[in-house]
């Protein structure tokens, strides 16, 4: 499945950012560990530490998502390549 990531570049109160967020939200709630805290992607934190969700949603709202963050591999998207690559000893 493609995400659409291009709305984290935009201005936070723009309507494609905010739809952006919401559906970032959604793919993140079933990525909770154990505690109910998921990795947070905003500039600030930068999957760095884990929040519950409210908390990553205020983060992304008032702040912005790390802009490199285009894989989100903490949030269940596959790291592309990752097991496309073989290593060839001969």
């Amino acid at each position: 499945m493609t995400i659409d990531k291009s709305c984290i570049i935009e201005n936070r109160m723009s309507s494609k950012y905010l739809e952006g967020l919401k559906n970032f939200m959604k793919i993140a709630q079933k990525h909770v560990n154990s505690i109910g805290k998921v990795r947070c992607p905003c500039e600030t934190f930068v999957n760095s530490y884990r929040h519950v969700l409210p908390t990553v949603y205020a983060h992304l709202h008032a702040i912005r998502f790390l802009e490199t963050y285009t894989t989100w591999i903490y949030h269940g998207e596959k790291h592309v390549g990752s097991s496309d690559l073989s290593y060839n000893s001969t």
